[in-house]
C-alpha cells in the first residue's frame, strides 16, 4: 500500500491580542456566527476533549467530523485529530504567536497522513483555500470586535 502524507499550514497577522483571539476560537459554539466554513460545533474545549464539528459544501453537502483535542496549551494552541475519510488521518492544529504592537499571528496547519487516493491534490487545494477564507473570517471578526 501506497502512504501519502499531506501538510497544509497558512497564517494571517490579526490586529488583535493573542488572549482575544483565543476567547474567540475558545467558544466553539460561536463560531458558525463568524465562518463559513463551519455549521456547528459542540464538545469540550480542553485536552483530550471530543468535539463534533459540521461543515457544508457549495454543492448542500453536510460533513461530521469527531474529533479529540489532542494537544492543548491555553492561550497558544490546540489540535485535534481523528479519523478524517479514505483512510486518511487528521491533524489539525491552530497556533498564536504573539507579535508586537498587540498584533498576533494566527496559523493554522493540518497533516494528513494515510492511504494515498485519488485525487489528493485537489482536495489539498480545496482545503488550502477553505483554510484560508476561514482565517480571513477570523481576521475580520476579531477587528471588527476592536
Amino acid at each position: 500500500m501506497t502512504h501519502k502524507n499531506i501538510h497544509i499550514s497558512t497564517d494571517i497577522i490579526i490586529n488583535a491580542p493573542r488572549k482575544r483571539i483565543w476567547k474567540v476560537l475558545s467558544k466553539l459554539e460561536g463560531w458558525p456566527e463568524w465562518t463559513t466554513q463551519i455549521t456547528a460545533v459542540k464538545g469540550d474545549f480542553k485536552k483530550d476533549g471530543q468535539l463534533t464539528l459540521m461543515s457544508g459544501s457549495h454543492k448542500g453537502d453536510n460533513f461530521i467530523f469527531e474529533r479529540t483535542l489532542f494537544l492543548f496549551d491555553e492561550w497558544n494552541y490546540f489540535g485535534w485529530t481523528g479519523n478524517a475519510f479514505e483512510g486518511l488521518k487528521d491533524f489539525h492544529i491552530f497556533e498564536l504567536q504573539t507579535l508586537k504592537s498587540n498584533k498576533t499571528r494566527f496559523i493554522q496547519s493540518d497533516g494528513l497522513h494515510g492511504a494515498k487516493i485519488p485525487g489528493i491534490q485537489s482536495m489539498e487545494e480545496q482545503m488550502l483555500k477553505n483554510y484560508k477564507i476561514f482565517n480571513n473570517e477570523l481576521k475580520q471578526h476579531i477587528e471588527r470586535m476592536l
